[in-house]
């Protein structure tokens, strides 16, 4: 009985080498695109790289748009907003939001873009060689400026 239980002890800790070693490639698998797509963009590659896909019809937009503003450019920051948006729209959003985020039109973006955030979430952030994923985009804006109903909500990491 001993030597069954300690065999398959040694098959899960083989397992959970095998999988932690997957999940650290995958990982540096979604870093070297995202890092490929952002040099193909022009995108200044830096240590925290948030990526934030909004629909301007949604009703976070208008949240965004008076957030970004007050938002503080971090020079070790990269926000890229992927925006579906009419194309004048986003024109308009590139102009003015130009200073603290790269703004691209959606509609526009390689396929990988929307790879990297995955479906269901919203906003993909990288940062010391951890990625962190949340499905709505105020629950990110809460992440910086926390309200006492948001207090509750989790982020989920990956």
């Amino acid at each position: 009985m001993t030597l069954y239980a300690i065999l398959l002890c040694m098959i899960m800790a083989i397992a959970a080498g095998l999988l932690w070693h997957y999940r650290k490639r995958v990982s540096e698998s979604e870093l070297a695109l995202l890092h490929r797509l952002m040099a193909y963009h022009g995108i200044p590659v830096h240590a925290q790289i948030t990526v934030l896909r909004i629909d301007y019809a949604h009703a976070s937009f208008k949240t965004l748009e008076q957030w970004l503003p007050v938002q503080t450019s971090q020079p070790h920051q990269s926000l890229i907003i992927l925006l579906t948006a009419p194309e004048w729209l986003c024109g308009i959003k590139r102009k003015s939001w130009g200073t603290q985020a790269t703004v691209l039109d959606a509609s526009e973006c390689h396929p990988a873009w929307d790879t990297l955030v995955r479906s269901g979430y919203t906003v993909a952030e990288w940062s010391d060689n951890r990625i962190r994923r949340f499905t709505d985009q105020q629950l990110y804006l809460n992440h910086f400026t926390p309200s006492p109903s948001s207090s509750k909500q989790e982020v989920i990491k990956t």
